[in-house]
Formats: structure tokens, sequence, C-alpha cells
């Protein structure tokens, strides 16, 4: 996948992650630092690409 073709496909799974239950307990248990922590992982994966 190429973020650069397929963005809207990519932010539609990560965004529609956050309102599933285990997302939405983390936020009850107040661990949204981690929650950040993980998703600026997974972005910064996805735009950096494969690697070669």
């Amino acid at each position: 996948m190429r973020p650069d073709l397929d963005a809207e496909t990519a932010a539609d799974v990560l965004l529609g992650s956050l309102q599933s239950g285990p997302v939405l307990e983390m936020l009850a248990r107040d661990e949204g630092g981690r929650l950040i922590a993980v998703l600026e992982a997974m972005t910064t994966g996805l735009l950096a690409g494969p690697r070669s």
C-alpha cells in the first residue's frame, strides 16, 4: 500500500479503530498518552512507507 495513493482508506482504518472497545477502555482508564504513542508510531511507519 502506498499512503499517498490510498490515504482515505488508511485514515478510515486508523480513525475507525479509535471507536473500538479496547481503545475506549484505555481512554476511560486515562491512558490517552499510551494511545497517542501507539498512533504516532503507526502513522509514522505508514507515512515512511516500506523499508528497502
